[in-house]
């Protein structure tokens, strides 16, 4: 499953993660930009997704979902009051949402969505938080390590410290990969690293 690591430097937002998919024990690097944990909607919104790919498929064929009203500026409170339970609603209508013992909703993926210099995290329970300079959702890897390594190395290009990062949790984590892609909310392109 991997991670999603999203750092803010220079007025952008450089997304990477890794391109390892897994299922039923079977590792495989992904190449195809539509299979990748990184989708670019209109209007520059990035979302990504750590978890199953039907779950990143529920965002980006939505992208009507992110059509901010004029009364409202795209953050927090839009996601939480207009996103989330859009959200909410197609996980149940597909058989993926989770109930806890209080009836509660939950899910078992992570959601981050990228939009200019602002980064926010969809968690677990469907709570909307917004990073500050780094924001990472990981399944079955320790994120603390990934921001421990991060915050630890003084790496100036942004670019390098993600390849290293990913790097040496690759080598710690079996469920990472150091095959990654990189893009940015300035410059659309996904760049690939590492060896296929």
């Amino acid at each position: 499953m991997g991670a999603v690591v999203a750092v803010k430097r220079n007025e952008r937002v450089y997304v990477a993660t890794d391109r390892m998919r897994t299922r039923m024990g079977v590792r495989w690097t992904l190449k195809m930009e539509e299979n990748l944990k990184i989708h670019r909607l209109k209007d520059g919104v990035i979302v990504c997704v750590c978890g199953h790919v039907e779950s990143l498929q529920n965002l980006y064929v939505h992208q009507n979902w992110f059509k901010v009203p004029k009364d409202m500026e795209f953050g927090k409170k839009f996601l939480s009051t207009k996103v989330v339970p859009k959200l909410i609603d197609i996980l149940d209508q597909k058989g993926i949402l989770e109930r806890n013992d209080d009836g509660l909703p939950f899910m078992n993926d992570l959601y981050m969505i990228i939009k200019d210099d602002r980064i926010f995290i969809i968690d677990y329970d469907f709570g909307v938080v917004e990073a500050e300079d780094i924001g990472i959702i990981a399944a079955d890897v320790d994120d603390m390590y990934m921001r421990g390594y991060l915050d630890n190395h003084e790496e100036k290009d942004i670019e390098k410290l993600l390849q290293q990062a990913y790097k040496a949790c690759s080598m710690d984590k079996a469920n990472c990969s150091a095959n990654i892609v990189i893009t940015d909310t300035v410059n659309e392109e996904m760049r690939f690293y590492g060896e296929d």
